[in-house]
């Protein structure tokens, strides 16, 4: 199950990262920077003095005006750091195309764009495990590595969020960014993953992939159905009945994910296995999620 990277998908990437660039260019002064009582070039702003402040950072100018104690308060840019964690778990083979094939391409673009624009950037894969494809990489020459490393990946095993998640990625000063892109089928432990990453104080995104034979109803009567992860096959009979059931059920799975994310403060975005990248992407631009810095 080859992901192809070829030429016109490179001339993809480019053309989304110079959309990107336009954004960032918009955004950034807002978005890269951070207050800090002083130690940077450019004031941006006063605040209330408050017990504990540097008094060097006091305006006396304004002090001896108003009968104020105000604190100047300084920009300084800081560093800005991504890391992209692609599911490889066997249930990301399911759909046509797979959900796999679409993570990997989405997992391409993001790595690209961050390679452009973003300080480092580590991408990795994980399902009972995980595997650094990029450490730290700087310049966008290295997307040719991470072609390389996706176009060889398989989606297979069991998939483990919690275990995975131990792995220790690089740290580094500045603002990290960290986007899961999965199907987010591993009941137990998405949540527990999620938590940690903010407990990093990392910001967040998830890339909800589904597939088209998950979302739309399956058919009725005697059917054989297969769990990729732990290679259990079983025949049931559906009923109309149960067929509504299940389509109920995954909607209200769907939505508990995403009230999940919006209640610790995730990003979230869902995508059907089926659309094209520049798409899914596009999408994310547009609503200033993930790599705006929102």
């Amino acid at each position: 199950m080859a992901v192809l990277f070829d030429d016109p998908f490179l001339r993809v990437l480019e053309s989304l990262n110079l959309i990107a660039r336009k954004i960032f260019a918009g955004e950034a002064p807002a978005e890269r920077v951070t207050l800090r009582r002083g130690g940077s070039v450019e004031f941006t702003d006063h605040r209330p003095y408050s017990a504990g402040d540097e008094l060097r950072y006091v305006d006396w100018n304004v002090y001896a005006r108003h009968g104020h104690l105000v604190v100047k308060e300084f920009a300084a840019e800081e560093d800005a750091h991504l890391l992209v964690l692609l599911d490889t778990s066997a249930s990301m083979a399911i759909g046509a195309p797979t959900k796999f094939e679409a993570g990997a391409r989405l997992t391409a673009a993001l790595g690209y764009i961050g390679l452009a624009n973003f300080d480092t950037v580590t991408v990795a894969g994980f399902g009972n495990g995980t595997t650094e494809w990029l450490r730290q990489a700087r310049g966008r020459e290295r997307i040719f590595d991470l072609f390389g490393s996706l176009a060889s990946a398989r989606p297979d095993g069991p998939s483990d969020f919690r275990a995975a998640l131990l792995h220790p990625f690089p740290r580094r000063r500045g603002r990290e960014l960290a986007i899961l892109v999965s199907d987010f089928l591993d009941l137990g432990g998405y949540a527990d993953a999620i938590k940690a990453l903010r407990g990093a104080r990392m910001r967040v995104g998830c890339c909800h992939l589904v597939s088209t034979e998950e979302t739309g109803a399956p058919p009725s009567g005697r059917v054989r159905l297969y769990d990729p992860e732990r290679g259990e096959r079983r025949e049931v009979h559906l009923t109309p009945e149960a067929v509504e059931r299940y389509s109920a059920g995954f909607r209200a799975w769907l939505a508990e994910v995403e009230r999940f994310c919006a209640i610790h403060e995730v990003s979230y975005q869902r995508f059907s296995s089926g659309m094209p990248v520049e798409e899914m992407v596009l999408t994310l631009l547009r609503r200033g999620q993930f790599l705006t810095w929102r």
